[in-house]
């Protein structure tokens, strides 16, 4: 999404907008899925103009202009907010990512951040899109393994569903780090519903014996996925050794905290 700002004398509320370009060529033109006005970029209060349509001369009615008219937000439509603690370390450009799972499946990870985002102290919210994954139960979220963020001092995430005004607060207050709490920059976290019991986040523990063969060990980076009933867990590095400082050698034994 593309964020852009006009200076205006307050116009009250808006009815409608024209949006167009300056390619008249087939193939050169846009497809645009909607538009959001607000008022100012803390305001609450939005816009909705939905076109879902392309604007070129060699598609649909050909027509390169469009009048919108403003409507409600589409289904799927969400405004997800994270705050950062102020003890947290400035962000390099590596990006964060989230990952929603729902009743009828998940989403790709979304990916979410970007100067000046995710700095110390910061409230950022963005607009995702959560297509057919049914009743939410719960998300992952993380960041980049990259040596120039040191880590990210994450404190809640909000999902703000736009169409029917739910919210879903997931307070972390945790590191992600890999120099500090258990070294991992992956969390999950289940939905809170009133009556519900909530599922309970495990520390599984991975024991990963190496064969006993002749060169069985390694230096590269493995990852391990776990796969359930409800789910999974998503790629993870297996970083963290409990109990041996060079890990997977020769007709070894090591529990790690994936």
């Amino acid at each position: 999404m593309d964020i852009f700002e006009i200076e205006a004398v307050h116009l009250g509320d808006l009815k409608k907008v024209i949006v167009g370009h300056d390619m008249i060529r087939a193939g050169q033109g846009w497809s645009l899925d909607k538009v959001i006005i607000k008022e100012a970029e803390d305001a609450d209060k939005e816009w909705y103009f939905q076109c879902k349509k392309w604007l070129d001369v060699g598609e649909d009615d050909q027509e390169i202009e469009r009048e919108l008219l403003p409507g409600k937000p589409a289904e799927g439509e969400w405004k997800l907010v994270i705050t950062t603690h102020e003890d947290s370390f400035l962000p390099s450009e590596a990006l964060a990512y989230l990952v929603v799972y729902g009743e009828d499946g998940k989403t790709e990870p979304i990916a979410v951040g970007g100067e000046p985002a995710l700095e110390p102290g910061n409230l950022d919210e963005f607009d995702i899109t959560l297509d057919n994954v049914g009743e939410i139960y719960k998300i992952r979220i993380g960041h980049i393994d990259e040596d120039e963020w040191e880590g990210w001092y994450l404190e809640d995430v909000e999902l703000r569903d736009k169409c029917s005004e739910a919210v879903f607060a997931f307070p972390f207050n945790r590191w992600m780090a890999r120099t500090k709490d258990d070294f991992d920059i992956v969390r999950e976290l289940p939905v809170t519903k009133e009556g519900q019991d909530q599922l309970p986040v495990f520390k599984y523990q991975v024991l990963v014996h190496t064969g006993d063969r002749w060169a069985a060990n390694t230096d590269a980076k493995l990852f391990l996925t776990l796969y359930g009933e409800r789910g999974d867990s998503g790629e993870r590095l297996l970083f963290y050794s409990k109990d041996h400082n060079e890990k997977f050698q020769k007709d070894q034994c090591i529990l790690i905290n994936p």
